[in-house]
């Protein structure tokens, strides 16, 4: 009797079991989809566009004595940008032409209160001006355009590696670019001979970039 009712639980347990892995197969796989059409929505969003501001919102005072500054990263999004054929301009000019945009990097650093580790997070955002569907007359400022934060813990003597991963959704940013502006992509690749601009289609998996034969990864996961 009590076999019957062992064999009868594992017969429920494995049609439930199997039950749930292929509901979240099939989501997984929808949700695969609905990443890949808002990918595609995003990077159209960059076509046309000439020039951006860069804000960096970094390390604090207590964290830059450690040897990474907000400056550094600033420096070197703006150098990466420019490499790939995209005008930087000063955060002083007023957003409200359709060619300029500011783009945001995300650094934030806060060190542990009694350890010597640090929880880094990392993202990129980009903010155009746009006008209300239902009023074209109305304009305002939005997020088009953004990578997803990545998150991760670190000792001190690896803390110079935040600008890796800052670099990682910088270029992230450079493939949607020159994927919708394909005349600054010939001006780009025309410029760096050497240089290899690796995309694929699925470009919700962290993003690949070889520079002269050094190819870059994401650091973190989730």
């Amino acid at each position: 009797m009590k076999a019957k009712k062992y064999l009868i639980l594992t017969v429920v347990a494995s049609v439930l079991c199997g039950t749930f892995y292929r509901t979240v197969m099939v989501r997984a796989k929808g949700e695969s989809k609905v990443s890949e059409a808002y990918t595609r929505m995003k990077r159209s969003t960059l076509r046309g566009l000439q020039r951006v501001q860069v804000l960096v919102i970094g390390p604090t005072t207590e964290i830059q004595k450690y040897g990474l500054t907000t400056t550094q990263i600033r420096r070197d999004v703006e150098l990466r940008l420019r490499n790939a054929g995209i005008k930087t301009v000063s955060l002083a000019d007023p957003l409200t032409t359709p060619d300029l945009a500011l783009f945001r990097i995300w650094a934030s650093v806060d060190k542990h209160p009694s350890a010597d580790l640090f929880l880094v997070n990392v993202r990129a955002e980009l903010d155009q001006l746009v006008l209300l569907q239902r009023d074209s007359s109305t304009s305002c400022t939005a997020t088009t355009w953004e990578t997803p934060a990545k998150a991760g813990l670190m000792g001190r003597k690896d803390l110079q590696d935040v600008r890796r991963e800052v670099k990682n959704h910088v270029d992230r940013f450079i493939i949607d670019y020159l994927t919708v502006n394909q005349s600054n992509l010939q001006r780009y690749k025309k410029h760096r001979g050497e240089a290899k601009l690796v995309s694929s289609e699925k470009v919700f998996l962290p993003p690949q970039v070889e520079w002269g034969g050094e190819k870059q990864k994401l650091l973190f996961s989730f």
